[in-house]
């Protein structure tokens, strides 16, 4: 991540550093949102394809194979999206553009024990902070506009489609009793509930179904939306929030549920977390469009490398005479 980073900052010149580069004190630290629109850095439509791709190649060092084709994936959507909304005359098609994604690193990579970086832009945000080699990916937000679309080849793509259909399958799978547990709302909201806040301040302890309550194959389901969100993110940094989900005590997880709990198909509006004493994962078809989803990822130590970079500090303050 260090040497991508580097190669990456190498082949800016003077000024797309200054666009691209910022401080670990900047008060926008930790804003960031998954709405079309601008944000700081440098803009990758601006960039070369070389230096494109040495973009790409810092966003496969936090991601997954799977995570970095998924996330290349959501950014392609905005083809299909733009000629959508240009065919119903919807003044935003001008913001869609799959080029229409910044990256960021604040710190330097070369030289820092502490340094981050982003990659964000509609319905993609991706977040790492490393402090003394240990890195953390959070939050990380993944949607999908159209999440059903057939290319003009004929094929049928299903962005995040397997998000949808294992909290589907657990909800229609609950027994009424467990159910009424689990259901927190009987219509959707509007969007996911921690927003793009800076930190979630959502109240977990009582929200939906427990996975002690669950039978072995409901708990095998939550286990896999799980590892799911987690498995976009390279092994050491999923590895990582596993074992602390672990610690915690699995039996503490809970899957939460919101809108109807029987004749469920592509267009029901509907909306589920599965979160612990560690994380949040939510995951939306809301917004009045079932065919645009929502999911993300919030470490509730973590996110924004928060404890890792306390602890440094404490270590660092320890070192001095």
């Amino acid at each position: 991540m260090r040497v991508a980073a580097q190669n990456l900052l190498d082949a800016l010149d003077e000024q797309q550093q200054a666009l691209v580069g910022g401080s670990m004190d900047d008060a926008g630290f930790r804003e960031w949102m998954y709405l079309p629109g601008e944000r700081p850095g440098l803009r990758i439509d601006d960039l070369t394809d070389a230096q494109r791709e040495l973009v790409y190649a810092l966003l496969a060092t936090g991601m997954s194979p799977s995570g970095f084709e998924t996330a290349r994936a959501i950014m392609q959507l905005e083809i299909p999206l733009k000629a959508h909304e240009l065919s119903i005359d919807h003044p935003s098609w001008r913001t869609r553009d799959p080029l229409h994604y910044y990256v960021r690193i604040l710190g330097d990579p070369r030289t820092d024990r502490v340094w981050a970086w982003r990659f964000n832009g509609h319905h993609l945000a991706a977040h790492f902070t490393m402090a003394d080699d240990v890195v953390t990916g959070t939050p990380q937000m993944f949607g999908a506009n159209p999440r059903v679309f057939t290319a003009p080849d004929g094929t049928v793509l299903r962005t995040l489609g397997s998000e949808g259909d294992l909290g589907i399958g657990l909800a229609t799978d609950l027994s009424a009793g467990q159910f009424r547990q689990a259901q927190i709302a009987e219509e959707a909201p509007w969007d996911i509930a921690s927003r793009d806040d800076p930190v979630v301040e959502l109240d977990l302890s009582d929200r939906g179904i427990r996975y002690d309550e669950l039978g072995p194959a409901q708990r095998g389901v939550v286990d896999a939306i799980v590892r799911l969100h987690l498995a976009r993110c390279t092994e050491p940094v999923m590895a990582r929030a596993l074992e602390e989900i672990e610690s915690a005590g699995r039996d503490a997880i809970r899957f939460a549920w919101a809108g109807p709990g029987a004749s469920i198909d592509d267009t029901t509006l509907i909306y589920y977390s599965v979160s612990g004493p560690t994380f949040l994962l939510e995951y939306d078809r809301t917004n009045g469009n079932p065919n645009h989803v929502h999911s993300v990822w919030r470490d509730l130590r973590h996110d924004w490398g928060s404890d890792l970079l306390a602890e440094h500090y404490r270590a660092v303050l320890q070192e001095r005479p």
